[in-house]
């Protein structure tokens, strides 16, 4: 996809915080839409989605990414193959919490049965949070601090 915009022209200079407010716009109204109804930015959406396919064709991209077009299309078509409108299949009570712990405890079994586990993992203890975090984030996630100190 980045060679698509890569090629694209450039857009002008003065137009590209017009262009991206506007964007922002239908950003935040599609975020707002039930994720049941056809999006009134779908014929947008087609053209978007029509014009990458020629581009890919133009540039032979493999089938593989031919199906991944053809999934995008079928979520402009049908809005209940999105994700959002997959998720909210399983709300309960306006939240997705249930679902989200479901699928952890299923990541996680998943992880304890790898016969290769993760690194920092191999010893089957029990973590403390702490433990946790360093052995998770190496300290990235504190700024300026070395990724490989611990």
């Amino acid at each position: 996809m980045a060679s698509y915009f890569i090629m694209s022209p450039a857009m002008n200079a003065d137009e590209v915080e017009k262009v991206i407010a506007r964007s922002d716009k239908m950003n935040e109204e599609v975020s707002e839409e039930h994720p049941n109804d056809v999006s009134k930015y779908q014929a947008n959406a087609r053209a978007f989605l029509q014009s990458l396919e020629m581009y890919s064709n133009k540039i032979q991209l493999g089938p593989e990414y031919q199906e991944e077009l053809q999934d995008l299309q079928d979520r402009v078509e049908n809005p209940l193959t999105t994700p959002s409108a997959k998720l909210i299949t399983h709300l309960k009570d306006g939240s997705l919490e249930e679902y989200a712990i479901k699928r952890a405890k299923r990541y996680q079994q998943s992880a304890l049965q790898s016969i290769r586990p993760f690194k920092g993992f191999e010893s089957n203890a029990e973590l403390t949070a702490n433990d946790l975090e360093k052995e998770l984030f190496k300290g990235s996630w504190e700024p300026g601090k070395a990724k490989d100190k611990k």
